[in-house]
């Protein structure tokens, strides 16, 4: 029984020692990829701020591509909604939080299984020569529970790697879409 209650006042020490380290461990965090388009912002832009444009070149998904997806609100503006609910992938809901057209768009996530979080994403757009560079962005703040699992696994290659996926394929899907014609001039009476 002694040595049971050995045992068990050890794995205490440790946990209580890891919460207590973790708890120094940064509170925020913020992940960041870019890719540079052969496409002016105008061919980028439906792409990044739409909501179901978006999820044709997103990695989420691809763990459980059958999970439930909904779309609410008018695409393309801010207030448009995405929410998705599936085994593999958890459930939560994003929405488009502030547009300024071929720049910037901004999204709240509101993150419900496994674990409840929200975070903030963004798509930036900016001249790189004759292309745009697209940078994809997220931030949020860890409890105590997220800094514990940080110290075990990487929040830049856990969200980074598929930043980087669903860039390549945005970079892909922009770049091999049909170019949209000037508008004609008007006619002449």
């Amino acid at each position: 029984m002694k040595t049971l209650l050995r045992v068990l006042a050890g794995i205490a020490a440790l946990v209580a020692l890891l919460l207590l380290v973790a708890s120094f461990r940064p509170s925020d965090y913020i992940v960041s990829r870019a890719i540079t388009i052969a496409a002016p912002a105008s061919a980028v832009w439906p792409w990044v701020s739409q909501v179901k444009k978006a999820q044709e070149w997103s990695p989420w998904m691809d763990e459980e591509p059958n999970a439930s997806v909904t779309y609410s609100g008018v695409d393309g503006t801010v207030g448009a909604r995405s929410t998705w609910d599936g085994k593999k992938v958890g459930a939560g809901d994003q929405h488009i939080a502030l547009l300024d057209v071929h720049k910037r768009v901004e999204i709240d996530l509101h993150f419900i299984k496994p674990f409840e979080d929200n975070a903030k994403a963004s798509y930036m757009l900016a001249a790189d020569g004759a292309g745009t560079r697209v940078t994809w962005t997220m931030a949020g703040h860890n409890n105590l529970i997220g800094k514990v699992m940080c110290m075990f696994m990487s929040m830049d290659k856990m969200l980074g790697t598929p930043f980087e996926t669903g860039l390549s394929r945005l970079k892909t899907k922009v770049e091999s879409a049909p170019a949209v014609p000037a508008a004609l001039p008007a006619a002449a009476p």
